[in-house]
């Protein structure tokens, strides 16, 4: 029997986190989520020349079966009905601020606004992590091959991510398309069903069954389901003619094309879990003071400089006006 972790409510939380000695409580989406954004608000402080005063936790934390983006949305609607994402309690001032991924929740209208919603710029962290971590040095240390035997594979990680994200162009049409009306089996947590073992090439005859799947289960009234598939595969479209795919490519499935990928290049190598893996080892080869983290580190820097008491040459005042600001002007 799977042990029921001990979960506070959300007023015992919001307790805890008032009696707590962090200023600063940082809500990540999942477990994997907690060591990059840790280390991304390392970096801020170290930027700011502030003392660490800050926690990082986990969505999991907040309920008893598991976390995510819904448990984050859940329980940032509880502090704002209460008053608590930034709370004073007893001379304490507590602020709490949400890392999400950002899916495709700006294509389909369910992208929220605040100053303590920080949205990822492509669809997840992991984008992140295949775009600008080592994929050589991580599939190396993870497979415990010589790395030249990697860069041999792969000899270009971005032309490979880019051949990945084309090969499921057609799957992501779909997925955007159920996402947005609701309606078919597809769903960006899962595997193509439209490519020939999920990493051959397109099979037209899945693709129309597919789609007419979708077109029969339609029941958004006033609109065609034929035009909304063809406005949603515009829009895929437009992202990759601009080299932007990450924008609705998810992150996650990167591992599992490396996986396929290097078990067909690396003979007498034993890939499988590889998947499961390798983003624990990528985002050890990241530089989170790199350009790459600029924007996240902005929108996060004034929550963490205002806790700290840390006053730049603005006034006090005026952060707190560029913290609503920053909400304003990171929408699409």
């Amino acid at each position: 029997m799977k042990k029921r972790r001990l979960v506070h409510s959300p007023k015992g939380y919001l307790r805890q986190m008032q009696m707590s000695s962090s200023r600063v409580w940082i809500f990540v989406e999942g477990k994997t989520d907690l060591y990059s954004y840790s280390k991304l608000a390392d970096a801020v402080v170290v930027e700011l020349g502030a003392h660490e005063d800050f926690l990082v936790a986990s969505a999991e934390e907040l309920a008893p079966d598991g976390g995510g983006k819904t448990v984050l949305m859940r329980f940032f609607d509880f502090l704002k009905k209460e008053s608590g994402l930034v709370s004073d309690f007893a001379g304490r001032r507590t602020r709490a601020v949400f890392f999400l991924d950002k899916d495709v929740d700006d294509l389909v209208g369910r992208r929220r606004v605040s100053p303590h919603l920080i949205y990822t710029e492509h669809y997840s962290m992991e984008n992140y992590l295949f775009r600008h971590g080592s994929i050589a040095d991580a599939s190396s240390a993870a497979l415990c091959v010589p790395v030249q035997r990697i860069r041999k594979a792969i000899p270009d990680a971005r032309a490979w991510r880019i051949s990945s994200a084309d090969l499921w162009m057609d799957w992501i049409v779909i997925c955007l398309y159920a996402a947005k009306y609701g309606k078919g089996e597809a769903n960006f947590g899962s595997h193509s069903k439209v490519n020939v073992n999920a990493f051959g090439p397109v099979a037209p005859s899945r693709l129309k069954l597919i789609e007419q799947q979708c077109a029969v289960a339609h029941r958004v009234s006033g609109v065609d389901p034929t035009q909304a598939f063809d406005e949603c595969r515009q829009r895929v479209v437009r992202y990759y003619s601009a080299g932007r795919h990450d924008r609705v490519f998810n992150g996650k499935w990167y591992a599992y094309f490396l996986e396929a990928h290097l078990g067909s290049q690396l003979k007498g190598v034993k890939v499988q879990g590889l998947a499961r893996h390798i983003s624990s080892r990528l985002v050890q080869t990241l530089d989170f003071n790199g350009t790459w983290s600029k924007d996240l580190r902005r929108r996060l820097s004034p929550h963490l400089s205002l806790a700290a008491g840390y006053r730049p040459p603005m006034q006090r005042s005026s952060m707190d006006s560029t913290v609503s600001a920053m909400a304003r002007t990171h929408t699409l």
